[in-house]
C-alpha cells in the first residue's frame, strides 16, 4: 500500500472510498482484494475518479457484482485505461457481449494502456 494512504483523513478521505464499495454490495473480503491490488483508487478522488469509472464499468458489464469480480481481477491495472479500450472496440463493431467477457476474462489487457490494445 502507499505510504501517502497513511497521512489521509480516514474520516474524509479513506471512509467514503470504503463506504462506496460497500454500498455496491462489496464484502470485506472482496473490499480487501479490491483495494489491496489496485492501492492506486485510494490516492484517486471518489467523486471524479473511482465512480465515473465503476460507472463506466456498470455500463458494460451491467450488473455490480460483475463490475467488483472485474476489480477484484485487475491487480494495479488504471481502470481510466478501459474507457478508451472499450470506445475502441465499440468503434470496430465489436458486440457488447464480446466487449462485456473480454472485461471479465482478461481485466488486465482490457486494462492495460490504449497504445497496447492497439498493438493487439
Amino acid at each position: 500500500m502507499c505510504p501517502r494512504v497513511l497521512l489521509s483523513d480516514p474520516e474524509n478521505t479513506l471512509l467514503p472510498k470504503i463506504e462506496f464499495f460497500r454500498s455496491k454490495g462489496t464484502s470485506s473480503s472482496d473490499l480487501t482484494t479490491i483495494l489491496s491490488s489496485n492501492p492506486h483508487l485510494w490516492k484517486r478522488s471518489l467523486n471524479k475518479y473511482i465512480i465515473p469509472s465503476y460507472d463506466f464499468l456498470k455500463t458494460v458489464l451491467l450488473v455490480d457484482q460483475k463490475v467488483l469480480k472485474a476489480l477484484q481481477r485487475s491487480a494495479g491495472a488504471d481502470i481510466a485505461n478501459n474507457m478508451a479500450n472499450v470506445s475502441l472496440l465499440r468503434e470496430l463493431g465489436v458486440p457488447h457481449y464480446v466487449i462485456s467477457s473480454f472485461l471479465m476474462n482478461n481485466p488486465r489487457t482490457a486494462f492495460s494502456k490504449h497504445t497496447k490494445l492497439l498493438r493487439l
